[in-house]
């Protein structure tokens, strides 16, 4: 730490004066053992009670996650639905990491093909698959970063081979008609 200083002005230059004194810093010293061990003894221990937290915050209440309805997941998850009732193909594309640009020629050329492709997210698709029972076995391919590629009717011939030359999009099955598929039985 500095220590203080002056300035004194003589008559033909500036000096500066430091202060004579150290830092005066002093640590307690510890107390006697014998005192210590007295104080230790003598110290009264408080027993706490233990009491529920219902009792002590009577004010306190207990909300669920289920009381609160976020309208932009109600709105996704309509959407979900609309995408099952609407399409009789539903194409299940696991997504590894691609660049926008890609992204949106895959779009586009999906489009300029009469197909979509969709980006949901899993809790979505898994709470409408639970809805409807009969495609509650595509489960297993809801994991990962998913694209959903939708036609209202059935072009998987086309749609495999547009994915064929997609190499980031890879096909996990689908559904055509009402009947689940799987890679090789879309092929």
């Amino acid at each position: 730490m500095p220590k203080s200083c002056c300035v004194r002005c003589t008559s033909r230059q500036w000096t500066a004066v430091r202060g004579g004194k150290k830092w005066n810093v002093q640590r307690p010293k510890p107390r006697v053992w014998k005192a210590r061990v007295l104080e230790s003894i003598t110290r009264p221990i408080y027993v706490e009670d233990i009491v529920p937290i219902s009792q002590s915050c009577e004010k306190l209440e207990i909300t669920t996650q289920d009381t609160e309805v976020d309208e932009y997941e109600e709105f996704m998850y309509k959407q979900v639905k609309k995408m099952f009732d609407e399409n009789t193909m539903i194409l299940v594309c696991q997504m590894l990491s691609m660049p926008t640009v890609d992204k949106r020629k895959a779009i586009n050329t999906m489009k300029d093909n009469g197909m979509r492709l969709w980006f949901y997210n899993n809790r979505l698709i898994r709470r409408a698959i639970t809805e409807y029972s009969q495609y509650k076995n595509m489960a297993p391919w809801i994991i990962g970063s998913n694209v959903y590629v939708v036609c209202p009717e059935p072009k998987v011939k086309e749609a495999l081979k547009i994915l064929k030359k997609i190499p980031d999009f890879i096909v996990l099955g689908g559904l055509v008609e009402n009947s689940l598929y799987s890679k090789d039985g879309l092929t």
